[in-house]
């Protein structure tokens, strides 16, 4: 009986970062015939190689008891590195078992979005560290200073009104600070001493 090993590779290309994953299942297939007899069947990967040269990393990942393990673990590999919207994969279309609605065209939005993302990213981080975005930062800080300071001050304020009680000269009565500016003011006291 012939020997029969599925298995998961890498390939990747140091001088320009570009990768792949990929997944080897065909009957009779061993880890023995990668990249002597087999590199892959991909189009965008052999198209690749025509223009780049042949990858000078070359792995095996995972070796498998049947095709249908191989290709499941493939998948998932994709999947969670993302790696049919990444533009440093060379990896275009995932037997994606988990999410079969991904169509190519929903793969290319994907890629699109992706590239948005990073582009957002880049921006964000050169405008963080421009002089602009320094400034405003200081001002910011300088406004929430101003503000925690008012803020204390006001607290110490509102302590002294409910703490310190003062006495009428009038009426001799006391009060807060507060009712007793409200109460000066109000001329209660001095209406009640003409009174007596």
């Amino acid at each position: 009986m012939a020997e029969y090993m599925p298995y998961t590779y890498f390939i990747s290309w140091s001088n320009t970062g570009m990768k792949y994953y990929g997944v080897r299942y065909k009957k009779g297939c061993t880890p023995k015939d990668f990249w002597v007899s087999y590199k892959t069947s991909s189009n965008y990967v052999k198209k690749y190689i025509e223009e780049n040269g042949e990858p000078d990393i070359k792995e095996i990942r995972k070796i498998f008891a049947d095709g249908s393990q191989a290709r499941e673990w493939e998948s998932r590999v994709l999947t969670r590195i993302n790696a049919t919207i990444r533009e440093d994969y060379l990896n275009k279309w995932a037997r994606n078992i988990a999410h079969p609605e991904l169509s190519s065209a929903n793969m290319i939005v994907l890629r699109q979005n992706a590239q948005f993302e990073t582009k957002r990213q880049q921006g964000l981080k050169e405008y963080n560290n421009s002089d602009a975005a320094k400034k405003f930062r200081s001002k910011v800080l300088t406004e929430r200073n101003r503000s925690d300071k008012a803020k204390k001050k006001s607290s110490e304020l509102a302590t002294l009104r409910n703490y310190s009680l003062k006495e009428c000269l009038n009426c001799h009565k006391e009060f807060n600070l507060g009712n007793f500016v409200k109460h000066i003011k109000s001329m209660k006291c001095q209406k009640e001493k003409n009174n007596d």
